[in-house]
């Protein structure tokens, strides 16, 4: 016994058994489908409806819907619906699928580039995290964008560790239906073609400048329609209309909030004041445009308050809890009124308060997020011991290399999204957490002790 709890393929079928298990989770979505909804997920379905019903990319009388959203979720929700109908619990079976072969990438890219032992630590600690698996289950394109990421990772290491053709182009393309999912995409996929660029000349390669180019070619062919349909829209040259409505709806709010000492909705309030729009899908673009350039005006006029809350929303993106999504799953209704809301809004004596008060079944409730939570900050310590000891340690450029830009994701990747954050935009970024995580955890004794490499 104590021979096959060393043996890689013990636990790579462990793994397996594991990932099967995960794929039940469905069931709560087929039993209750509304439950599989959030905000931002009705507007991914009216969209694949309709591009299912009609061919068009848009909600009727709702003309910022299709200029928000990118076609790539939209079109994958479609798909899936052609086949098996209109039935959320297919496409929330299909992302869990999706979500096991990113944990998959995730044990081959560490046993490419590191050990047997990594590659499966790696796997291991996203295939518990609560944070991605909910994300598998909720109409959004968290979990599709997340594998396309992990997708483009694989290839780039294996081109990297053998350079071919047929990985370069298979790189270009995945990076370039990055951002057709998620605009957040858009310059990434241009920041990891500068850094292919620049690791290419740093590494003294004969016309350097041919490989990042034809990258370029390949995300560009695979972009450009999308800006051009969008201009011939509205006139202005954009991928997505997201950011002017962040700008408008989140961020210069947020700006004036933490100026003005006030909340964000009474900042919202008076953001929105001279425009007063009744929805803001049912705007035209031009409309929302000379809101978001009020926006920016606000920003400008408010450095400090914005800066403080966009290091706010990076704390979001790093330690926004996933309970809320699972009680909603379970049909349970969340009241933002215990212990942890409390401690989320400093108030230490409410949550000493809300502590006291707590029942015998809710303190099984609060193990969940506390649990959870550990494993978050668990997760992020781990991964910075592993990239430090692989900057320390490793002498091997390719590996290095790849360090440094999984680091470069995470960070862009947490910080970007600004005063917008939370639980959506970490939720990509965990798959690169584990793999760093899984290098720590390898250079403790307690990782060394719980798989063996085979030679």
């Amino acid at each position: 016994m104590r021979r096959w709890f060393k043996s890689s393929d013990f636990w790579f079928a462990i793994l397996l058994a594991f990932l099967g298990f995960k794929l039940a989770l469905a069931l709560f979505v087929f039993l209750r489908p509304g439950n599989a909804f959030l905000p931002d997920s009705f507007g991914y379905e009216d969209l694949a409806v309709n591009l299912l019903q009609q061919g068009r990319f848009d909600v009727p009388g709702e003309p910022m819907v299709g200029l928000v959203r990118t076609p790539g979720y939209p079109a994958f929700v479609a798909g899936i619906y052609g086949i098996a109908g209109r039935i959320p619990g297919w496409v929330i079976l299909v992302q869990l699928i999706l979500d096991a072969l990113t944990t998959l990438l995730i044990w081959r890219i560490g046993r490419q580039y590191f050990s047997e032992a990594v590659g499966l630590l790696g796997a291991f600690i996203y295939a518990i995290s609560l944070n991605a698996t909910v994300g598998a289950l909720y109409l959004l394109s968290d979990t599709l964008f997340t594998f396309l990421l992990v997708v483009a990772l694989f290839f780039l290491s294996r081109y990297w560790l053998k350079p071919d053709q047929r990985w370069l182009i298979f790189l270009g393309v995945f990076l370039g239906l990055m951002p057709l999912v998620r605009p957040i995409g858009l310059y990434l996929a241009l920041i990891w073609i500068a850094f292919f660029a620049i690791k290419q000349w740093k590494d003294s390669i004969k016309r350097w400048y041919s490989k990042p180019l034809v990258l370029g070619v390949i995300f560009t062919v695979l972009v450009t329609p999308w800006i051009l349909r969008n201009y011939a829209s509205t006139g202005r040259a954009m991928f997505s209309a997201a950011e002017a409505m962040n700008l408008y709806c989140c961020f210069a709010p947020a700006a004036l909030a933490e100026d003005e000492k006030i909340t964000f909705l009474e900042a919202r309030a008076q953001v929105e004041a001279p425009f007063r729009f009744q929805s803001l899908n049912t705007v035209e673009p031009r409309q929302l445009f000379r809101a978001a350039d009020s926006a920016i005006q606000i920003i400008l006029q408010h450095p400090v308050g914005y800066a403080k809350a966009h290091f706010k929303g990076v704390l979001a993106t790093l330690f926004e809890p996933a309970y809320k999504q699972w009680l909603q799953l379970l049909g349970i209704e969340y009241t933002a009124s215990g212990f942890l809301a409390k401690m989320m809004a400093l108030d230490w004596r409410g949550a000493i308060i809300g502590l006291s008060e707590t029942t015998v079944s809710g303190w099984l409730w609060l193990a969940i997020p506390i649990l959870n939570g550990s494993y978050t900050i668990a997760e992020y310590g781990l991964a910075t011991w592993g990239a430090y000891k692989i900057f320390r340690q490793s002498s091997a450029s390719q590996v290095l290399a790849f360090t440094l830009l999984c680091v470069i994701t995470i960070l862009y990747l947490v910080i970007a999204p600004g005063p917008g954050g939370g639980l959506r935009f970490r939720i990509p970024a965990e798959p690169l957490l584990a793999l760093l995580a899984a290098v720590g955890l390898a250079k403790t004794n307690l990782g060394s002790t719980l798989v063996t490499r085979e030679s």
